[in-house]
């Protein structure tokens, strides 16, 4: 059986033109295509090709494009207002820190810890907040900057008294340095060896100094001494009032005649 010419496109469109010419719809009455034509237009298109249809977006009213501006904005507002806490959270605990009063490794590695939890909590807010910024906020980005320097230069100087703290521990002198219970005529003596392991031992602070003093200091010495607490600007004092008491010439030679005198006759 012979195969049926296809038709050309623009000739099926043509036919169908015609037909539809002819047909009683031009005079204004609809009629229902014969089963013939249906057939034809069914017979002519059932080979072209689909025509696709544009899907249209629904409209976005100004009012809900507004609402949703509005809820962003709201979110980064409140994004912001915390950062800035947590800003004040982290300079007061920058403030807070006396290096002059720490001395012991594990005080510093205390204070890192802390400032690291409190940096953590605004850098992990300041990704958020950048992430909704649609533009550069310029008042935000130098705040954040600043305190990322104060950071930078905190954590720094920490680690550096870190490795201070940890070489004075170990080159604290091991001399086992004989106890002071308040005898003149051993004074001399407990000075000067604590003078040369400890006093003028520029590897050890002076809070560590007193921390030493105070162990080798028993009886009378120690009840002058007791009710300073160990510290930097105490360690001066303490010594200052133990030399006032014992660094006394008369009473050390005094001291030291009494002991010849009680000595047994031989």
């Amino acid at each position: 059986m012979p195969e049926k010419p296809q038709l050309d496109k623009l000739q099926i469109f043509e036919t169908l033109m015609l037909k539809l010419s002819a047909s009683p719809a031009r005079s204004g009455i609809r009629t229902s295509p014969t089963p013939a034509t249906a057939s034809s237009v069914n017979d002519a298109y059932k080979d072209a090709p689909a025509i696709p249809v544009p899907q249209v977006r629904p409209h976005q009213s100004s009012h809900s494009k507004e609402m949703k501006n509005s809820s962003t904005c709201s979110k980064l507002d409140e994004m912001l207002r915390k950062q800035k806490s947590n800003f004040k959270a982290f300079s007061r605990t920058i403030t807070n820190i006396d290096f002059n009063n720490i001395s012991e490794k594990w005080e510093f590695e205390d204070i890192l810890k802390h400032i690291e939890l409190r940096w953590s909590a605004i850098d992990n807010l300041h990704w958020e907040i950048d992430s909704e910024l649609y533009e550069e906020d310029k008042e935000y980005e130098h705040s954040f900057n600043i305190y990322e320097r104060e950071y930078t230069e905190i954590k720094k100087a920490l680690n550096q008294k870190m490795w201070s703290a940890s070489f004075r521990a170990q080159s604290t002198p091991t001399m086992d340095t004989p106890s002071f219970h308040g005898d003149y005529h051993k004074w001399t003596s407990f000075k000067d060896l604590f003078l040369e392991t400890i006093h003028k031992n520029r590897s050890m602070s002076n809070a560590q100094k007193m921390q030493f003093l105070k162990s080798k200091v028993k009886g009378e010495a120690e009840k002058l001494i007791q009710h300073l607490n160990v510290s930097t600007e105490n360690y001066r004092i303490c010594w200052d009032i133990l030399n006032h008491r014992f660094n006394n010439k008369k009473l050390i030679f005094s001291s030291h005649i009494n002991i010849l005198l009680n000595l047994p006759a031989m």
